[in-house]
C-alpha cells in the first residue's frame, strides 16, 4: 500500500507526499530482515521517472532487476514478465538520457526474446518504444509502423492507460506532418 501511495504521490508531482510516503516506507523496509522486494526498487524507479530523474531511475531499475533474479518464489511466465519490465523501463530510460542507439539495441533483444511470449503489458510498450525511438531519429514512417503496432497490442489486451500514449504519439506525428 506504501508503494502505491509513493507512486501516486509522484505521479501527482506531490512533493510533501513523497517524502511522507517515501519516509514512511523507508522506516517499514529497515524492519524487514531480509532485502527490500523487487516491487520496492521498481517503485523508487517509477517515481524517479516521474521526476524525470533518468539516471537515479536507470540505478534504480537495475536494482529491481537483480532484485528479481533472485527471487525465489515466482513462476517462468511471472520471472520472464517482471524482467522485461525491468529492463524495457532501463531502455527507456537510456533513450531520454540521449542514448538512442543502445536503447534501440536493448528493445530489440527484448522484442526478439519476448514477442513469441505474448506476455502481457510488455510487447505494446516495446512497440511504442521503438516508434519513439525512430521518431525521436525524424524517421517518421517507420515511427508509424511501430506506433500502429502497438496501437494493436494495447487495444488487444484492452489496456487502455498505455493506449492513451499512442494517441499521444499519433498527435505528435501529425503535428509534424503537418510542419
Amino acid at each position: 500500500a506504501l508503494l502505491g501511495l509513493l507512486r501516486f504521490s509522484g505521479e501527482a508531482l506531490d512533493n510533501s507526499g513523497v517524502k511522507r510516503w517515501e519516509a514512511e516506507l523507508e522506516r517499514t523496509v529497515k524492519t524487514i530482515q531480509a532485502a527490500p522486494p523487487p516491487s520496492y526498487w521498481y517503485s523508487k524507479g517509477a517515481l524517479a521517472v516521474s521526476f524525470e530523474n533518468w539516471k537515479k531511475a536507470q540505478r534504480f531499475f537495475h536494482h529491481y532487476i537483480r532484485s528479481v533474479k533472485t527471487e525465489k518464489t515466482l513462476d517462468e511466465r511471472e520471472h520472464d514478465t517482471m524482467m522485461a519490465r525491468g529492463l524495457t523501463m532501463v531502455a527507456n530510460a537510456l533513450q531520454q538520457q540521449g542514448k538512442l542507439q543502445r536503447a534501440k539495441r536493448i528493445t530489440e533483444i527484448l522484442l526478439s526474446r519476448y514477442e513469441p511470449l505474448q506476455l502481457r503489458g510488455i510487447n505494446g510498450v516495446l512497440f511504442l518504444l521503438i516508434g519513439l525511438n525512430f521518431e525521436k531519429r525524424n524517421q517518421i514512417n517507420s515511427a508509424l509502423e511501430w506506433y500502429r503496432r502497438a496501437h494493436a497490442a494495447f487495444l488487444g489486451e484492452h489496456n487502455w492507460y498505455h493506449h492513451l500514449y499512442v494517441l499521444l504519439a499519433y498527435a505528435r506525428i501529425s503535428r509534424l506532418q503537418r510542419n
